[in-house]
């Protein structure tokens, strides 16, 4: 983490100053659990991580948070109403069903859209999964044999007023 974000510090203009938020996924929140059920680690995991990202300019969003930019929330993943992933192969597809603002998230690993239609000053709602920030081509072992689907590209997007207006899978 720290050689990582230390590349990304050294490789960025002088002049480049965007407002850089990290958002904890449930890989993240793994730390949390694990310094709660071990009581002589509290602090010790994610102390460290939480420094990291504050040394570098990030600042962080507890996993589960929705952070809002534009009007679009952002996320790891959506939850439903058990407070829980949407899963399986339709979950972002029911998440933007059931969402009343446009929303973006990583959770699948998968470069998805899904836009549903919405009755009110938003006609349509969109629902984007951006894929992992893994390296290219790296699956996890729980894959195991199963088709992943995986992107580990970049998603450029513009959004305005609520709406995720321009978006490219690069």
């Amino acid at each position: 983490l720290k050689a990582s974000l230390g590349v990304f510090q050294r490789n960025k203009a002088a002049d480049y100053r965007p407002k850089m938020i990290e958002l904890y996924g449930n890989h993240d929140a793994r730390l949390e659990t694990f310094e709660n059920n071990t009581p002589e680690a509290h602090g010790t995991f994610t102390l460290e991580r939480d420094q990291a990202f504050l040394q570098h300019g990030w600042h962080t969003r507890a996993y589960g948070e929705l952070y809002y930019c534009q009007g679009v929330a952002y996320a790891h993943h959506p939850t439903n109403g058990s407070g829980r992933a949407f899963g399986g192969e339709t979950g972002p597809q029911r998440a933007a069903n059931k969402t009343t603002v446009a929303m973006v998230s990583g959770h699948t690993h998968r470069a998805q859209r899904f836009d549903a239609a919405k009755i009110g000053p938003l006609e349509t709602v969109s629902m984007v999964e951006v894929g992992c920030a893994m390296p290219w081509g790296n699956l996890e072992h729980y894959v195991g044999a199963a088709p992943a689907g995986w992107f580990w590209g970049l998603c450029p997007m513009t959004v305005a007023d609520g709406l995720i207006v321009d978006l490219e899978f690069k």
